[in-house]
């Protein structure tokens, strides 16, 4: 986890993620929930490496924010997040939870509220799932 507000910040974050997870069995997002960030289409840069067997990444999210107050909640499962960063280009508070074996991790979000977009930059790991590199 990531934190620039102390554990109080984290600990509400927390519990934000957590009482919105349990809506939807098949992912950890929500967006027919009043308060949730909708996604639209992506900047998406990739980076294989197979000598590695690793995909490296970032994207770019495009928000459509109902709720300025509420965080974005991302699926991630096999993924590790190397940074998040706002539309400023700031470091952003995020957190993973408890892995899901289905679902995987909330990745949980603090915006600001200022943010129309979110960068996540991360890479594969040996639990990423749908990713098969020959020779493996």
């Amino acid at each position: 986890m990531v934190s620039r507000g102390g554990s109080r910040r984290a600990r509400r974050l927390h519990e934000r993620s957590s009482r919105s997870a349990s809506l939807d069995p098949h992912g950890h997002p929500q967006p027919l929930r009043p308060g949730a960030c909708a996604r639209h289409p992506c900047d998406l840069d990739l980076e294989i490496d197979h000598a590695k067997k690793e995909i490296r990444g970032a994207v770019v999210l495009s928000l459509d924010r109902r709720d300025h107050e509420s965080p974005l909640i991302l699926d991630a499962k096999g993924l590790a997040i190397e940074s998040v960063t706002g539309s400023d280009g700031s470091v952003r508070l995020w957190q993973l939870g408890p892995e899901d074996k289905n679902i995987g991790s909330a990745l949980t979000i603090e915006l600001v509220w200022a943010d129309t977009s979110v960068r996540l930059a991360y890479h594969t790991t040996s639990r990423s799932d749908a990713l098969q590199v020959a020779g493996s």
